[in-house]
């Protein structure tokens, strides 16, 4: 990713409004939270289908709401909202061996879930973009790196089959 210009940083900073695609409960929960005890409050838009409310992978533990210890994943899922989501198959051992990367955002992400561990693709992690605007330009750059032999990055899931 090239390097942004400061008057681009600025920008990006400077964003008057929020727009969010969440996946998760948990998510959904951290941005209205995140909303109401900000200093500042900027118009948000959150992009959430109705058929998320009763999917079966669309849930969240305790723990991601609260963050009691004690409770599975306290440490390592965080109480606050999460601008970019990892993927959710632990790859910590694996990330030498993934091969293409998968960004996108909001339900789409349960669709190619589905269909990666159909066609079982251990090759493959895809990351949700939980926040569109301002973009998280940072975060993405970080998750790129954690694949050092990526050779394919794309947002959509037939390049893959």
């Amino acid at each position: 990713m090239p390097q942004m210009e400061p008057t681009l940083k600025k920008q990006i900073q400077e964003s008057n409004w929020q727009v969010v695609d969440v996946t998760t409960p948990a998510n959904y929960f951290h941005v209205l939270r995140r909303q109401i005890h900000g200093g500042f409050r900027k118009p948000l838009v959150v992009m959430s289908p109705k058929s998320l409310l009763r999917h079966k992978l669309c849930k969240s533990n305790l723990s991601e709401f609260d963050g009691v210890e004690g409770h599975p994943g306290f440490g390592k899922q965080g109480t606050k909202f999460k601008q970019l989501i990892k993927d959710r198959n632990d790859h910590s051992d694996l990330e030498e061996g993934i091969r293409r990367l998968v960004l996108c955002s909001g339900k789409v992400y349960y669709e190619l879930d589905e269909e990666r561990e159909r066609v079982d693709g251990k090759d493959i992690a895809i990351c949700r973009l939980e926040q569109l605007c301002p973009f998280p330009y940072d975060l993405v750059q970080r998750g790129l790196r954690r694949y050092p032999s990526m050779f394919s990055i794309t947002g959509k899931w037939l390049p893959i089959q």
